[in-house]
């Protein structure tokens, strides 16, 4: 049977006492576990144990833990996606998918054609965590606050050896595997309902021809939603 697993972002050692009521709540009331009961909890930092519940009420958890071993479940190469921001539940839709495809950062964007421009942080961080837990990684990905166009290209810049602009002029992803290292830190630029601007591609353009680490890659023919082109860039990028 599989196991619930829970992101504490805190150090783990042969017993521990959570004091978390949110937490208490989900394994009590929501889940139903009891003394005795199974689970995984992970350190957020790639470290994770099987855990025996051995006492539990409205705010607290103990816990009994076996042997801390390291996670397997995150990818090696870091993915970090600078995503524009998108309108309704999109952008939250998009960031849960990228975290169980294995995204290591996210970036919001606001380009010229991003409608909405504030987010729901606190919604966010739950999704994320959520997410993170539900797909068996090691860590959950961390929400940076948004950045201007600009500001997000000259991080990737820096942060980066390679950066991913996604837009259908671009060569296939596919045909970039030799390009790329399986520990590299690679950029994933994904633009807002309607797609990138006129002046944001002269922009990058103007990069590219100066030398800049920026490939404009396509994930295809079809035209995508800006959330499932965020979730399935997502994805290849990590496994190319």
């Amino acid at each position: 049977m599989k196991l619930h697993r829970f992101i504490i972002n805190a150090a783990l050692s042969s017993s521990i006492r959570i004091r978390d009521k949110e937490l208490a709540n989900q394994v009590g009331s929501v889940l139903r576990l009891k003394v005795g009961d199974r689970l995984i909890v992970c350190d957020g930092s790639m470290h994770e144990a099987e855990a025996i519940i051995t006492s539990i009420s409205k705010e607290l958890v103990e816990l009994s833990l076996g042997e801390i071993r390291r996670n397997i479940a995150e990818p090696d190469r870091k993915v970090i996606l600078y995503l524009s921001i998108l309108k309704g539940e999109h952008f939250e839709m998009a960031v849960e998918k990228a975290t169980e495809a294995g995204v290591s950062e996210i970036i919001p964007i606001i380009a010229d054609r991003t409608v909405k421009q504030g987010l729901r942080e606190e919604r966010i961080q739950k999704i994320l965590k959520e997410a993170a837990e539900q797909s068996g990684r090691g860590r959950i990905p961390q929400l940076h606050e948004p950045q201007s166009f600009s500001d997000a290209v000259s991080h990737a810049e820096l942060a980066n050896s390679t950066n991913f602009f996604f837009h259908e002029t671009g060569e296939p992803i596919s045909m970039l595997h030799s390009v790329i290292g399986p520990t590299d830190s690679i950029g994933v630029f994904v633009g807002p309902e309607g797609g990138w601007n006129g002046p944001e591609l002269v922009f990058i353009e103007k990069k590219i021809m100066e030398g800049k680490n920026i490939k404009v890659v396509t994930l295809g023919k079809r035209i995508l939603r800006a959330e499932t082109a965020a979730i399935i860039a997502t994805y290849d990028t990590v496994n190319l």
